[in-house]
């Protein structure tokens, strides 16, 4: 027995050998397992944690005395701390240590009314920066920096010479397009991060990063015609500045004011022309786990380099 204590079961197996007594490990274990459990007092301070029987899919509940460092008991999936005869629920008992779950906090309670539930800094710490970045996602919208206009888009946007004279329409189009793409990338954007920004095809930015200038994209030259939506742009134009995005309400407006034509037309124009505009280009914004991990920092410990993973150097446009 005392072999099989030491040594369980293959090397306990083996030192009988050395004894000339034949004795298989399956033996000793079995004389291990007919033991009864060991008598011990009810903890006072009890830690209440998971551990994974198949990671990531199926866990169950551990039971640690704090002060002895001792194993309690192992719960299955599905048990509380109440299921458990040892748990601290007598009068000895006078903390809980558990970890931020609430199955663990509602199942604590009723076996043990009187105990003292606390939550571990570790978890604490981790909960608090899971609800951060919760809230930073929901309100993303806000870490975008404030509009800055680059004065490379004003110096690329009136070329020396190109094969359309200034004024054109599509020939403007294709440049101011050019110049937010190279502007966007420039300050540290993705090809993917300005495809979704612009509202365009990754191939196309593809295309636009590798022309060095907007004279390279011009393929064929177009004849610019006249519709019935040439007198509405203006006000469509306006309403854009004014924050008016919608172009299913930019058709109802303009319809009131006599547009003949139906929807479609407004929403070309709005997809192809107002979407397209050079937009602020400012540093690429940082991203909601990079802020949570700015709040849980103390502020000196922050980095004083600026860049998406350090301290921001920029405002924060407003919500």
């Amino acid at each position: 027995m005392s072999v099989g204590l030491a040594f369980a079961g293959r090397a306990g197996a083996r030192m009988t050998d050395a004894f000339k007594v034949l004795v298989s490990r399956n033996t000793l274990l079995r004389l291990i397992a007919s033991l009864p459990d060991p008598v011990t007092a009810v903890p006072r301070v009890v830690g209440v944690d998971e551990y994974a029987q198949r990671k990531g899919r199926v866990y169950g509940t551990v039971l640690v005395d704090v002060e002895t460092r001792r194993l309690v008991d192992l719960l299955p999936i599905g048990r509380r701390t109440r299921s458990r005869p040892g748990s601290p629920s007598g009068p000895a008992s006078r903390s809980s240590a558990v970890t931020g779950r609430p199955s663990f906090a509602e199942g604590a309670t009723p076996g043990a009314p009187q105990a003292l539930q606390v939550a571990g800094r570790w978890h604490l710490r981790h909960n608090l920066g899971e609800s951060a970045e919760k809230c930073l996602y929901r309100h993303r919208g806000c870490l975008h920096p404030m509009p800055v206009q680059p004065e490379e888009l004003q110096e690329e946007a009136e070329p020396a010479a190109s094969p359309w004279p200034t004024g054109h329409r599509f020939a403007e189009r294709i440049r101011a397009k050019h110049a937010t793409i190279h502007a966007l990338l420039a300050a540290g954007h993705s090809k993917r991060s300005v495809a979704r920004q612009l509202g365009m095809a990754l191939n196309t930015i593809l295309r636009f990063s590798r022309a060095a200038t907007a004279e390279e994209m011009f393929i064929g030259q177009w004849q610019s015609r006249a519709t019935r939506l040439d007198g509405c742009k203006l006000y469509l134009d306006q309403r854009w500045q004014e924050g008016c995005t919608n172009a299913w309400q930019l058709w109802e407006e303009i319809r009131e004011q006599g547009y003949p034509r139906g929807y479609a037309c407004v929403r070309a124009y709005v997809s192809r022309t107002l979407r397209s505009k050079p937009q602020p280009v400012g540093p690429r914004p940082p991203s909601a786990r990079a802020v949570t991990r700015w709040i849980l920092t103390h502020p000196d410990a922050l980095p004083k380099a600026t860049g998406s993973s350090s301290k921001p150097s920029w405002p924060i446009a407003p919500s």
